[in-house]
């Protein structure tokens, strides 16, 4: 059976996927936020918290995302090694 995570390539794959949603909706909360000038303080507020959560989410998602570019890199790099070895 397959999965997403066969591999480090469609790991990689994946969460590139996920970083792309969570940058669309950080995108979305922040209209919001432009948009809701007279909006309730619980709304303001929630709508804060709502960009900080997504805005810490997305260095961690990026952060996986930079570390499986590494991995493969170096999959590589050890795959041509003993290809040539």
């Amino acid at each position: 059976m397959s999965t997403m995570f066969d591999s480090i390539d469609n790991a990689r794959e994946y969460v590139g996927l996920l970083l792309d949603a969570i940058i669309e909706s950080a995108s979305e909360i922040d209209d919001l936020r432009r948009t809701s000038g007279a909006a309730s303080p619980v709304r303001r507020d929630a709508l804060l918290l709502t960009a900080y959560k997504i805005e810490q989410l997305r260095v961690h998602v990026d952060a996986s995302y930079r570390g499986l570019t590494d991995l493969r890199t170096l999959q590589r790099m050890l795959e041509h090694e003993s290809a040539v070895a």
